[in-house]
């Protein structure tokens, strides 16, 4: 089991996604879970205001990871995971407004309980919270912020803090990485600190992966389609809405606004990424564009594009 962790906008998602696709290039069988997929093991329909105060929520969430090293000792995929154990399990803790001791207890506690899965803690750690903050805002937007104040707004931890919008948000998360930093210290499975910053993309060479063992694993070439061949503008089945692709070396790249980068998978098969989005390319007489998208939100991916 493979645990990336960090601060929105810190690399988790892409840095995982990475790993996996190495993996799976290796021939190695891996589950990629990303903290907006759906379904995802960690998480189901119960509402947290509905499960109690800290000491149940930690119960509740302790449950979970049960479950899921259960399903994981009856498979033989390793699972790698984005931001599981500190932005999912110590993030709802601390919107609870839940004590030090119990955050890190719980998590110790969750330590115990996936030891046998050969837990490895990847922690994407800024040397500054403050600028790192900066700059996720920088690239995602006021959407975002307003979006991440307005979850939040409402929680023990908001109500016990007062400020809103980007205060909170930003007062939010450097006091998550500070709870972060005491129980990344207080783990004994194997982890390691990377600063985001050093990463430059993670390629095949980048630190994670020489962390990890994969390295050695090269990115997928297209044989059977080159890049260029899937270039150009396509327009929504669903939606009056045109996009269009350029190539980028091995990887393809939404030309507009925050456009997202394709990566390739196989012959024809692409993921959104840092997303668990897939993206095929089907050719004959027309060439279709297509997306299935296994998030919170999967309309934000409209499914069937043509090329005009």
């Amino acid at each position: 089991m493979i645990l990336f962790e960090g601060l929105p906008g810190s690399g988790k998602s892409t840095s995982s996604q990475a790993i996996y696709l190495a993996l799976r290039r290796a021939g190695r069988n891996v589950l990629w879970f990303a903290e907006d997929q759906r379904p995802h093991p960690l998480v189901d329909d119960t509402p947290l205001a509905e499960i109690g105060d800290p000491p149940q929520l930690a119960a509740y969430a302790l449950s979970q990871w049960r479950r899921l090293a259960a399903e994981a000792r009856a498979s033989d995929s390793r699972l790698v995971l984005d931001a599981a154990l500190f932005g999912m399990t110590l993030g709802t803790l601390l919107r609870a407004d839940a004590a030090l001791a119990v955050m890190t207890a719980t998590v110790l506690q969750i330590e115990a309980e996936i030891a046998d899965l050969d837990p490895v803690v990847v922690y994407l750690l800024p040397a500054d919270v403050d600028a790192a903050f900066d700059v996720t805002l920088e690239r995602r937007g006021d959407t975002w912020v307003t979006h991440f104040a307005g979850e939040i707004s409402q929680s023990p931890y908001a109500l016990a803090r007062g400020g809103t919008g980007v205060d909170l948000v930003r007062t939010y998360l450097k006091e998550l990485d500070e709870v972060s930093n005491v129980v990344f210290g207080s783990l004994s499975c194997a982890r390691h600190s990377v600063d985001p910053v050093d990463c430059d993309g993670d390629g095949p060479n980048g630190p994670i992966q020489q962390i990890l063992g994969t390295a050695t694993s090269a990115e997928w070439v297209p044989a059977a389609n080159p890049i260029e061949g899937f270039a150009g503008s396509y327009r929504c089945l669903e939606a009056d809405v045109t996009i269009t692709l350029r190539a980028d070396g091995p990887h393809l790249v939404v030309d507009q606004e925050r456009g997202a980068r394709l990566v390739p998978v196989d012959d024809g098969r692409f993921m959104v990424q840092g997303m668990p989005v897939d993206v095929w390319f089907e050719t004959g007489s027309d060439c279709h564009l297509l997306f299935e998208a296994r998030t919170a939100n999967p309309e934000q991916f409209p499914g069937r594009w043509v090329r005009i």
